[in-house]
C-alpha cells in the first residue's frame, strides 16, 4: 500500500502500482498514492473532483471498481479488502 512505498522514501503524490496478491489471486494493482497530505502515504480509494464520472453504477461495478485512477474513479471493494486485510487506517476528507 501507499503507507509502505511513504516508508522506502517514495515522496510525490501520484499513480503507483502495487504488486499481485498471491494469497488472493488478485492482480497488480494501480493505485493513487497521496504522499502530502497529513504525514503522507495515503492509498486514495475514491475521488470525485472532476465531475465526468457516474457514481450511479450497479453493485458488480462497485465491486470492481470503475473510473479513471487519474481522475475521478472507485478503486473497487474487493481491491479495498485486498488494502485492507492487514490492520490499517481509514481517514476520510469531504470537500
Amino acid at each position: 500500500d501507499c503507507s509502505s512505498l511513504y516508508q522506502r522514501n517514495y515522496r510525490i503524490s501520484g499513480v503507483y502500482k502495487l504488486p499481485p496478491d498471491e494469497f488472493l489471486g488478485i492482480p497488480d494493482l494501480e493505485v493513487f498514492c497521496d504522499m502530502e497530505t497529513d504525514g503522507g502515504g495515503w492509498t486514495v480509494i475514491q475521488r470525485r473532483k472532476v465531475g465526468l464520472t457516474s457514481f450511479n453504477r450497479d453493485w458488480k461495478q462497485y465491486k470492481e471498481g470503475f473510473g479513471n485512477i487519474r481522475g475521478d474513479f472507485w478503486l473497487g471493494n474487493e481491491n479495498i479488502y485486498r488494502l485492507s486485510r492487514r490492520p490499517t487506517v481509514l481517514r476520510v476528507e469531504l470537500e
